[in-house]
């Protein structure tokens, strides 16, 4: 939601379970989003005064979103089974903003041209997905994972997977 001066506004989750393993949160309070980032975490009101969304978060759990290390999205060559637009919208649905997906397609996903081909899928159906991330391994060929160019090393794959909002 915007205000009248066509700008975002804040996001503040009121009275939710917030527990993050990584940051030793296990607490019922407040969380404040502002520009896509947590920009406070308390109980009571924020800081600072001005207009937000408000979502109560009452009797719920907010926490960082999920990873399945282990989806299958099928596309392309098994669209019967799933697609990458209903996988994506059912994660997201979830709460998972990471999926890694199997290479059981046909073709493999072996090929940088064929991950492509799934981040611009992704990137049109799950806008609030973090990134997706194929994994290859040449099913059904024999073959090890392979970084195919334009990704020389692991890190360059991964930066370029990670460019799904």
């Amino acid at each position: 939601m915007v205000n009248d001066h066509g700008k975002d506004l804040p996001l503040l989750i009121k009275d939710g379970h917030i527990i993050n393993p990584g940051q030793g949160v296990n607490e019922i309070a407040n969380l404040l989003i502002s520009n896509d980032i947590i920009s406070w975490l308390g109980t009571g009101n924020p800081p600072v005064k001005e207009e937000y969304n408000v979502i109560s978060a009452r009797n719920m759990i907010v926490c960082p979103g999920f990873i399945d290390l282990h989806c299958h999205l099928c596309e392309p060559g098994f669209e019967n089974k799933e697609t990458i637009t209903t996988g994506v919208l059912a994660t997201v649905k979830g709460g998972f903003t990471t999926v890694c997906c199997m290479p059981n397609t046909e073709p493999p996903i072996d090929q940088s041209s064929l991950v492509e081909l799934i981040l611009n899928q992704a990137k049109k159906r799950g806008k609030r997905m973090s990134f997706l991330l194929p994994v290859s391994a040449g099913i059904g060929k024999g073959k090890a994972l392979r970084i195919y160019p334009p990704y020389p090393n692991p890190e360059q794959l991964l930066s370029a997977m990670m460019a799904v909002p």
